[in-house]
């Protein structure tokens, strides 16, 4: 390099810290660098070494600009959201939540920042441990707030919500939450660049935030590339993810789910791309009951979009003790009243097949304990409130604010076999067996770190039918089940509740369908009736259902009667549409379509699915190789 220009460049910039304006000085003054003028028609060599001489002095002044030393800097946020660039951190302290409050796994509180706040809600943007785009809202719980009297201070209840995505995915949508306080308005979190118009006008942005207008269902967003979409705002989805969008994201990563409950794992997955596959459970110290223990693939791996992650939760470990099953217990399942407490004589034995909570009181206060019991069976003696003392005992205690049936131990002998005394909690597993034995009861609508009744009592329900456990026994009328296999196991959808109030069975599943766009799945369930049959779970979802976490059960209850389905057909499932009445049929082998109005609709798979008619005395013609038949619905 000339020397020179050597000078002229050491004059502007400085190795460690080059001034502002720097890189226009060096371009001014290398044109003003003096040269010899070209003869005509002679070949110039100086002109080639100038102009060497100048894009060496480009490569020395990036060397010069460039940051030194040997630490990397730290992971940048995803390019297409500035509002996660830069600022401090969220006063989380200030608005009465714990980074746990914002319900979401992973979230990294050092990455929250705080948007702006529209009436009494704080709009919050950050990322989670797995790279994450999310949308967070705090603010008090929904309700009237009392009026203060004298002397007296009104404690106001936080509530948060959180919505993640993929960045890749929410760069091509958006995250969509609802304000739960005064007038509900749509809390929109865009990539850079991205204009929102609703019903109404333009809808700002500010800081990749918009907030549009009470009651608008949907808006057209034009984003920097100038593609148009239509993202759905009504609060039905979080990331309204077009499915041409969602295929060109061809691989995601799989995020680390070992740690997160049941549930969140599940809302993990989904924010991720991916498909929750099968939920089981088994004994673990490792992780606290209900949490991820294990899963397949491993975090951190590639897969295609929409590829099934199973996971295996902990479920309480150490030793199980079985109580004898002789035990006798007093027990009422449908507690009236104190004048009309009826007690039967049952045993232990007769509570197993499904999961049953015991809580062992004194006192009225103690019994209201029940109220913060989930529900983990078809009736209420899935959760047995049982008193210290006799039928005067139980007068005295009983709740009508529950569903839980009553007990009494007039002479302490059940507790004496289950090795506690009241106050105490005790969680039976389906067969019987003692899984948590503590002398504490719970204490409110919240997780309790020392006593998840709720985390417990989900992983209980997931642990396998062992061999010695008799299966529930199928009425023979119940001829759709019992002419077909059910599915493996491990092929069970994360749309059949299989822990939770009406568990289905995972090893008695049937599918069916899908048809009218609808997918069947029946199952069959431990009622907690101390004398009852089991019960039917009928599930039913659209085809392009993805959701992680169980649909609503549309129905659980006792089996038809045989006179009820000797026919070609059984509804399973009715109720009324925009389109009139819908009914859902399992059909016999034989039948191929349903006739209803001058309508056909065919049968798949044992599923068929009417539309219209009446809600009573409608005949439906049911026909095929088989032959024809009605059925009156």
């Amino acid at each position: 390099m000339p020397a020179d220009l050597e000078a002229r460049l050491r004059e502007v910039l400085r190795p460690d810290d080059p001034p502002t304006g720097s890189r226009e000085r060096m371009l001014n003054r290398l044109m003003a660098a003096p040269g010899r003028r070209r003869r005509p028609g002679r070949r110039s060599w100086g002109g080639g070494l100038a102009a060497a001489a100048m894009i060496a002095g480009f490569a020395v002044f990036l060397v010069l600009i460039l940051p030194r030393g040997a630490k990397r800097p730290a992971p940048l946020p995803p390019a297409a959201f500035a509002v996660l660039k830069g600022g401090s951190p969220s006063d989380l302290t200030a608005l009465g939540v714990t980074v746990e409050d914002l319900n979401f796994p992973g979230l990294a509180a050092s990455t929250l920042r705080t948007v702006r706040r529209v009436g009494d809600t704080t709009i919050l943007a950050g990322r989670n441990r797995d790279g994450l785009v999310c949308l967070s809202l705090v603010g008090p719980e929904p309700g009237p707030t009392p009026a203060a009297k004298p002397g007296q201070a009104i404690v106001t209840h936080v509530r948060a919500w959180t919505a993640c995505g993929l960045p890749a995915a929410v760069e091509r949508s958006a995250l969509v939450q609802v304000t739960w306080t005064g007038r509900q308005r749509p809390v929109i979190l865009v990539p850079d660049g991205v204009r929102l118009r609703g019903p109404r006008g333009a809808i700002p942005v500010t800081r990749n935030v918009a907030v549009a207008p009470v009651g608008t269902a949907a808006v057209t967003a034009t984003y920097a590339d100038g593609t148009r979409r239509r993202l759905r705002t009504d609060g039905q989805t979080t990331m309204p993810l077009a499915p041409a969008d969602r295929r060109a994201i061809a691989t995601v990563t799989v995020p680390d789910l070992p740690g997160a409950r049941g549930g969140d794992a599940g809302r993990l997955l989904e924010a991720s791309l991916l498909t929750a596959g099968s939920t089981t459970a088994e004994p673990s110290d490792a992780v606290p009951a209900g949490r991820v223990l294990r899963q397949s693939p491993a975090p951190g791996t590639t897969a295609p979009t929409d590829a099934r992650v199973d996971i295996v939760l902990g479920s309480p470990g150490g030793t199980r003790t079985s109580p004898s099953p002789a035990t006798a217990l007093a027990l009422t399942e449908f507690p009236a009243g104190p004048g009309t407490l009826a007690f039967e004589r049952a045993t232990l034995g007769a509570l197993r097949g499904t999961v049953r909570v015991l809580l062992f009181v004194r006192t009225r206060a103690e019994a209201s304990s029940a109220r913060w019991v989930p529900p983990t069976a078809v009736y209420g003696s899935g959760t047995i409130v049982v008193v210290d003392g006799g039928r005067a005992a139980a007068a005295r205690v009983l709740r009508r604010d529950t569903s839980a049936s009553l007990a009494i131990d007039p002479d302490g002998s059940l507790q004496a076999a289950l090795g506690v005394r009241a106050p105490a909690t005790v969680v039976l597993d389906r067969e019987g067996r003692v899984a948590v034995r503590s002398g504490r009861l719970p204490s409110g609508p919240l997780p309790d770190a020392r006593l998840d009744i709720d985390a417990i009592t989900y992983a209980l329900q997931l642990e396998p039918r062992s061999a010695g456990m008799p299966p529930l026994e199928i009425p023979r009328q119940a001829w759709w089940l019992t002419t077909r296999e059910p599915l493996d196991p491990a092929d069970v959808p994360g749309a059949v509740p299989v822990a939770g109030s009406c568990a289905a069975e995972r090893e008695r599943v049937w599918a069916f369908g899908p048809a009218g766009g609808l997918r069947l799945w029946i199952s069959v369930s431990a009622s907690s009736g101390l004398q009852a049959a089991p019960a039917q779970v009928v599930v039913v979802a659209p085809v392009r259902h993805r959701a992680p976490a169980p649909t609503s059960v549309s129905s659980c209850d006792r089996f038809p009667a045989a006179r009820d389905a000797a026919g070609p057909a059984v509804d399973v499932s009715t109720e009324r549409t925009t389109a009139g009445i819908r009914r859902i049929f399992v059909v016999r082998d034989g039948y191929d379509r349903a006739e209803l109005d001058g309508r056909s609709f065919p049968v798949v798979n044992g599923m068929a699915v009417t539309e219209g008619g009446k809600p009573f005395g409608q005949r439906i013609v049911f026909s095929g190789p088989a032959g024809r038949a009605v059925v009156t619905g």
